[in-house]
């Protein structure tokens, strides 16, 4: 775990084998928009983008998943080469469909092959001259990227460019940018998006991190938890609804108290 943990955070991978990685992408992004935030005119060229990846786990490239691990990982590449070394047969009723890419569902190291291609994948991007930014961090396949508004271009498209090789497509319609009011035409011009978000109002892994957005937040979760307890409370086996109820909120609730209480805990 040790060794994955350290190879994948080095390419800014926090998802795989790093306690409270989550944590800390949010906590990291907060703290740079706060900056931003502090200083319109000093930081009004600076972006913050938020990527997409299009059904990635199931299209991710298994050649470049054998490359890397052979060469990140070493010491996992026996179990990954037997998993994913040829394609498997999936059994629906008479047909037969060969899996050819990407990690099976279920598989408990299927989240360490993902990310070893997606760092590959950086790797390449990296060896592209693309230039370093202020942040950059990736939790599976959400990304987040700040710094200048060429910067964060440069890398933005060779990533487009290259991450095509590994099996990966971005979701242009999931991508998000956020910027200054007077940066605005800049990146809807750069990136070819037709809005953008202010610094105050964007919202990471699940989080508020904008600073003012706390409210707004925490009033759609709030009409979103009453939806799904009616909902709960119409089901027509206690059992079941007990069931639900306890999956619900236990994951939710504690993420909030560790990454969005700078931005709740006033309500």
């Amino acid at each position: 775990r040790q060794s994955a943990a350290s190879t994948l955070i080095a390419r800014r991978q926090v998802a795989v084998g790093v306690s409270g990685g989550l944590d800390a992408a949010v906590h990291a992004a907060r703290r740079l928009l706060a900056i931003w935030r502090s200083d319109p005119v000093r930081f009004s060229s600076k972006v913050f983008v938020k990527l997409d990846l299009r059904n990635a786990f199931n299209l991710c490239s298994r050649e470049k998943m054998m490359e890397g691990v052979r060469r990140l990982l070493p010491d996992g590449a026996s179990y990954l080469s037997q998993a994913y070394g040829i394609p498997t047969n999936l059994i629906f009723g008479q047909h037969i469909i060969q899996s050819e890419s990407g990690t099976q569902q279920g598989d408990p190291v299927g989240g360490l092959g993902f990310a070893i291609v997606l760092a590959c994948a950086r790797d390449a991007i990296t060896a592209s001259n693309s230039p370093e930014l202020d942040l950059e961090s990736w939790f599976f396949d959400d990304g987040s990227l700040g710094g200048d508004i060429p910067s964060v271009a440069t890398f933005f498209h060779n990533f487009d460019r290259i991450s095509v090789e590994y099996g990966f497509e971005r979701r242009p319609d999931k991508c998000e940018f956020s910027c200054h009011e007077s940066a605005h035409q800049e990146v809807c011009a750069t990136f070819r998006c037709e809005r953008t978000n202010r610094f105050d109002a964007v919202e990471l892994l699940g989080s508020p991190i904008g600073g003012s957005n706390g409210d707004a937040f925490a009033a759609a979760l709030a009409t979103a938890a009453e939806s799904t307890f009616d909902r709960i409370v119409e089901m027509p086996g206690a059992h079941q609804a007990a069931t639900v109820l306890a999956y619900c909120g236990r994951g939710l609730t504690p993420h909030l108290c560790r990454t969005a209480l700078p931005d709740l805990c006033h309500i």
